[in-house]
Formats: C-alpha cells, sequence, structure tokens
C-alpha cells in the first residue's frame, strides 16, 4: 500500500479544525453573551414603558391598546392598560402581558441559556445597522415558553438584538401556528425589548397578527421629578 501524501493529511486536518471551529465559536460566544448580561442586569434600574399594541385580522386593524409597563429592581414588573378600543382583543394582549411578567421572574428556566437550548452558528447579518452573528436555537425540551427559530446577537456588545421563532409547544388548542419576533435595543443603558410581532392561526376565526412598539420610555427616578 502506498504512503498517504503528507498534503493529503494535512488537509485532512484542516478540515478538521475548520469543521470544529464553529462549535468552540459557539461556546465563545455564549460565554460572552452571559458575561454582557449579567453586566446588563447589574445596570438595571426602575423604568416605565408605553407600549402600544395593534391587533390585525387578514392585515386589517381592528385594535389599538396602549399599555403602561413598570419595572421596579430587582424583580418586581407590572402593568396597566391605560387605553383600549376595539373589543375582545385586550383580553389577548392581558394575556401576553401577564406572560411577559412572569417569564422575566422566571429567566433562568425560559432564558437564553444552555439549559434550555442548544446552540448553532449561521452565519453573520446586518440588522438595525448593527452587524450580528445569527444562531439557530433548539429547544433541549417541548415547552410553549422556548423557542425553535434563531436569534441575532450583536457583535460588539454581544446583547440579543432580536429573537426569532415559533414555540417548541402549542400554548391552546384554538391557537395554531404561531411565528413571533422580538426586537431589543437599549434605553437609558438598559438592554430591552422594544417592539414585538406575534402572527398565528386561530381555530374557526383566521389569521391574526399582534403588533407592538414602545412610544415612550422614561427612569423612575426622572418620571418622579
Amino acid at each position: 500500500m502506498s504512503a498517504v501524501p503528507k498534503s493529503l493529511i494535512f488537509l485532512c486536518l484542516f478540515s478538521l479544525a475548520q469543521a470544529a471551529n464553529p462549535t468552540q465559536d459557539v461556546r465563545s460566544l455564549l460565554a460572552s453573551m452571559v458575561r454582557a448580561y449579567t453586566e446588563n442586569h447589574s445596570q438595571l434600574r426602575g423604568y416605565v414603558i408605553t407600549r402600544n399594541y395593534l391587533v390585525f385580522k387578514a392585515g386589517e386593524q381592528k385594535s389599538n391598546i396602549t399599555a403602561l409597563i413598570i419595572y421596579l429592581p430587582p424583580k418586581a414588573k407590572f402593568f396597566e392598560i391605560q387605553n383600549s378600543s376595539g373589543g375582545g382583543a385586550e383580553v389577548v394582549v392581558r394575556k401576553v402581558l401577564e406572560k411577559e411578567m412572569e417569564v422575566g421572574r422566571e429567566v433562568q428556566d425560559t432564558g437564553m441559556n444552555v439549559s434550555n437550548y442548544e446552540f448553532e452558528f449561521l452565519g453573520e447579518e446586518s440588522l438595525a445597522g448593527a452587524q450580528c452573528y445569527v444562531l439557530a436555537i433548539h429547544p433541549r425540551r417541548k415547552s410553549k415558553d422556548l423557542l425553535e427559530g434563531r436569534i441575532w446577537l450583536d457583535k460588539k456588545l454581544r446583547l440579543i438584538r432580536r429573537v426569532q421563532g415559533r414555540p417548541g409547544k402549542s400554548p391552546s388548542w384554538w391557537v395554531k401556528d404561531i411565528f413571533l419576533t422580538l426586537d431589543y435595543e437599549d434605553r437609558g443603558g438598559m438592554w430591552l425589548q422594544t417592539g414585538s410581532t406575534a402572527e398565528a392561526s386561530v381555530r374557526f376565526a383566521g389569521k391574526y397578527s399582534l403588533v407592538s412598539q414602545t412610544t415612550a420610555f422614561a427612569l423612575l427616578e426622572d418620571a418622579a421629578r
């Protein structure tokens, strides 16, 4: 049997190293993300957000709802509906906000960490004027609070600018084909959710969309003056 050329051995070893790099990169990215969120959490202060919710059915606007969200460190979060038009959609918005308050208190069970997800490096993209790493997220268990999808991780800040995907488990028999997009930005030196879109098919009712956007932000210390 003839000897294997050294150049071929080197090529094989190089290919294996290249294949291993994405896994190592993901570990490094996740470690830097954890550090960034730990630092962000240490900077959390009390704030109040005004958020507008629009409900659409088959592209036609059906409801317009305004909610006030108040955060009191370290974990207390409350909301209040200020204005509502369009009937029953307020019930849906209330449930969405109640879930957000609950998830905020149980971040270890639902957060973007290796206990809840497997991560896969997909590449890089520009989002909101910032270069981001794109990672696929795969839930480690079936849960309505975990998503199968992807995240956009800011290359410079190591904070998540966007989460997008479908719940690992449907929250209700009435609702199917849910697709979520959550957007995050800096507000007052804190990394917070600033917008979201939820699209779903409701049995016997059709296709609905719920779009939210932050319209005002203030630190409680400033609002109290």
